[in-house]
């Protein structure tokens, strides 16, 4: 199956079950959760992987930088250098200042050699929503503490409040490590 017929697949699929999805929960049209898209209060299945398809398509899309269709090293070499940062003080900087020992994160390279389903050195599109589509379902399943087939408010807000500080961790140990750098001048 092509891009564009792939496209627009991901698309009349997140178009029928998402609508429009929420940067934040709740809407003045009631209370949703973000990938709520039939204003039930619960986030099915569907709804969970039509979110997840659409946004590994925009990710696919971003990473494809000379649009041809398909994610190679080269496209991922194109992306901006990350600052000079020390990723395991890094890390032990969050693990401390949450109080919790992060999962390890496979290798970049082990990363894209999984999502690479052929072998064939560059991952497209259709590779790219398959392994979407599993992690997603895995996640899903991970979210349903109830296993009812649906996430509640409470199964969806509470990994979003982890994530929240998370990123609020990293950003005040990424503030630390670089007024650290400063004072000693690198």
């Amino acid at each position: 199956m092509n891009h564009g017929k792939l496209s627009l697949m991901a698309a009349a699929l997140a178009a029928l079950t998402l609508g429009t999805v929420h940067a934040q929960t709740g809407t003045a049209a009631g209370d949703r959760t973000p990938l709520d898209a039939d204003g039930d209060g619960m986030v099915s299945q569907d709804e969970f992987l039509a979110a997840r398809l659409a946004r590994a398509e925009r990710r696919f899309d971003r990473l494809d930088s000379d649009e041809d269709g398909q994610i190679t090293e080269a496209d991922l070499a194109d992306r901006p250098e990350p600052p000079d940062v020390d990723r395991e003080a890094l890390r032990a900087c969050i693990e401390e200042t949450l109080g919790v020992e992060l999962p390890e994160r496979p290798e970049p390279g082990s990363r894209f050699d999984a999502a690479d389903l052929n072998g064939d050195g560059a991952i497209t599109l259709d590779e790219a929503l398959t392994n979407a589509e599993s992690r997603a379902v895995e996640r899903f399943m991970n979210l349903d503490e109830n296993a009812d087939g649906q996430l509640e408010r409470s199964e969806v807000r509470r990994p979003l409040r982890r994530a929240a500080r998370l990123r609020q961790a990293r950003r005040q140990c990424l503030r630390e490590q670089q007024e650290a750098n400063d004072l000693l001048g690198g």
